[in-house]
């Protein structure tokens, strides 16, 4: 690579980093506001060429990300016994930054399953991508004021605050992804409400057992 090549390297990574400033609460903004619409977006997005991709907001994954990294950076350590007995995972920064991503990826990845379920689509790794997309912009606020919900509940006098955002968070990830299964598969809206609450209740119980089990073969 020659110097110009370098420069012109440094300086698009530059301004994709700087315009991340911008574009991050925007489209979080903007995903907060029309779910639907975004989730929308990310999948049509993908059809368009690689350079003209996402010209309006951030990437899904790249907004999932950023969200994680923000959160790392204002979270509270963890108690003493989970941090010794998990000493693998909380001495450095970056085993926990790709823990974290890969288990909040795991809620759009089992969405995005069962769209193609739904749909009766066979399931490979070009049918997953838009189906992914979409629920990444729909999991990213959800993630981020259920976390923060958590930090809020490891401080004094923020119980009520912990418990309005994650009923606030739930309520509204629950009903936009009825909609958005309404829509897509043309059920019923009770049918659509009983599926998504079904599927939150079903990712979070995964969740809770498979964290358990984690940490008990730690402390073993």
């Amino acid at each position: 690579m020659d110097l110009m090549a370098l420069v012109r390297s440094i300086e698009e990574l530059l301004y994709e980093i700087a315009s991340w400033v911008l574009f991050f609460p925007l489209t979080l903004w903007k995903c907060v506001r029309h779910p639907i619409r975004m989730m929308r977006y990310g999948a049509s997005e993908l059809t368009d060429k690689t350079e003209h991709r996402f010209a309006e907001a951030l990437s899904p994954p790249i907004l999932l990300i950023l969200t994680l990294a923000l959160l790392h950076l204002i979270e509270l350590p963890p108690p003493e016994e989970l941090a010794t007995a998990m000493s693998w995972l909380f001495e450095d920064d970056r085993n926990l930054l790709i823990f974290r991503a890969g288990i909040f990826g795991l809620l759009p990845l089992f969405c995005a399953v069962l769209d193609l379920r739904r749909k009766g689509a066979a399931l490979t790794r070009e049918t997953l991508r838009p189906p992914f997309y979409s629920h990444c912009y729909l999991a990213t606020p959800f993630i981020l004021a259920v976390d923060l919900a958590l930090i809020a509940a490891r401080l004094p006098m923020s119980g009520v605050l912990a418990l309005t955002l994650t009923a606030g968070a739930a309520g509204w990830y629950v009903g936009a992804l009825a909609v958005w299964a309404r829509r897509e598969a043309g059920i019923g809206m009770v049918h659509a409400l009983a599926s998504a609450v079904a599927t939150l209740v079903a990712f979070v119980v995964i969740l809770v057992l498979g964290l358990y089990a984690l940490i008990a073969a730690s402390v073993t």
